[in-house]
């Protein structure tokens, strides 16, 4: 992750609220076994440019469709159509 550029994402009640890394946004989420499936995301217009919007894009990027997940210890990790994040628990 570049230098000063944060994206998270947080389940609850079958939608994930998203932080992509300059903009924010949400959107539906059914977790199955092995496969989360994101309905369209809602975000927020803000112009991103430099590390900011390349983050974005690729959360973005991921978050569509079925999108296989691991957790490992305390590591999400996804895997679609798009790419791939590996996202890190908060304390």
């Amino acid at each position: 992750m570049p230098s000063g550029v944060e994206a998270s994402l947080v389940f609850a009640d079958g939608k994930v609220a998203v932080d992509a890394g300059c903009n924010k946004g949400s959107g539906a989420a059914e977790i199955g076994d092995t496969t989360i499936t994101f309905g369209p995301i809602a975000t927020t217009k803000m112009f991103c440019e430099g590390a900011a919007g390349e983050v974005e894009q690729q959360v973005l990027g991921v978050l569509t469709g079925d999108v296989a997940y691991t957790v490992d210890a305390d590591v999400l990790q996804l895997r679609g159509a798009g790419g791939g994040l590996d996202l890190r628990a908060r304390p």
